[in-house]
């Protein structure tokens, strides 16, 4: 075991820096325990690392709910660094956007609101949303990921996203933004987008990105976007522990 030095501001900036100083040791594996907001931290620490990202909290679309000691059992394997078991590593998608001054990164969707400011951070009032971008859109989620799902499924394995416009003049969504909550949703347009196609967008706005308003762009500015490929790789929990138990690697 070695323990790895990293700066605590008690912030996302620690997980971030985390991800930096794994990706310099021959790590094979990493699990991650958090929601969205923490594993896109790690993600931008770590562009191309394997994880095994365990949901904690609600409200969750890229990390999965598995149980602990499972989930444990799959990492120990994987951690092994066997060449056979990288067929179990599903490289997901990432949405890339590039803001002119910065670029980020988010891992489910990036949404932009008539907010003129950060503030709380979460996303609650449907009547602020203004488009969206999806790189998975999931009907049985809660979220953004619902809206698009209950519109046009996209999944994981796709390689597309999906596009949303909000606004009058089309028709009224009824789904779960939120958990425990049900809301309607005008919806002006929704359209698959392919990897690498670019989307455009300009101020003034708050961007969201995976459910946490992050940017402000002021009037004028403006900010591209594209769902691609070159995500972290995710274990296949359940896949490692069918290879496990047909080749009897638990059994003495």
């Amino acid at each position: 075991m070695e323990r790895i030095p990293t700066p605590k501001t008690s912030s996302a900036l620690d997980t971030l820096a985390a991800a930096e100083a794994f990706s310099r040791t021959n790590c094979n594996v990493v699990m991650t325990l958090g929601g969205d907001g923490t594993n896109r931290a790690f993600v931008k620490g770590w562009r191309d690392a394997n994880l095994i990202p365990l949901s904690t909290g609600t409200n969750n679309v890229f990390p999965v709910l598995e149980e602990a000691t499972i989930a444990g059992m799959a990492l120990g394997l994987m951690s092994q660094g066997k060449r056979s078991m990288s067929r179990f590593i599903q490289r997901r998608k990432v949405i890339e956007l590039d803001l002119g001054s910065e670029t980020d990164i988010a891992l489910i969707d990036a949404v932009m609101t008539s907010d003129q400011f950060i503030g709380a951070r979460a996303l609650l009032d449907p009547s602020s949303l203004k488009a969206a971008l999806l790189c998975r859109a999931d009907p049985a989620g809660v979220g953004m990921t619902s809206l698009g799902g209950l519109l046009a499924p996209v999944s994981d394995s796709e390689d597309a996203g999906l596009f949303l416009e909000f606004g009058e003049g089309g028709k009224t969504l009824t789904a779960p933004m939120i958990p425990g909550k049900m809301s309607d949703i005008p919806i002006a347009s929704c359209r698959r987008v392919g990897l690498g196609r670019t989307i455009t967008f300009e101020g003034p706005c708050a961007l969201a990105l995976d459910g946490e308003r992050e940017h402000v762009l002021t009037r004028g500015a403006r900010l591209s976007m594209r769902v691609s490929r070159e995500g972290p790789g995710v274990v296949d929990i359940g896949g490692v522990l069918a290879a496990a138990a047909r080749n009897k690697w638990f059994l003495k």
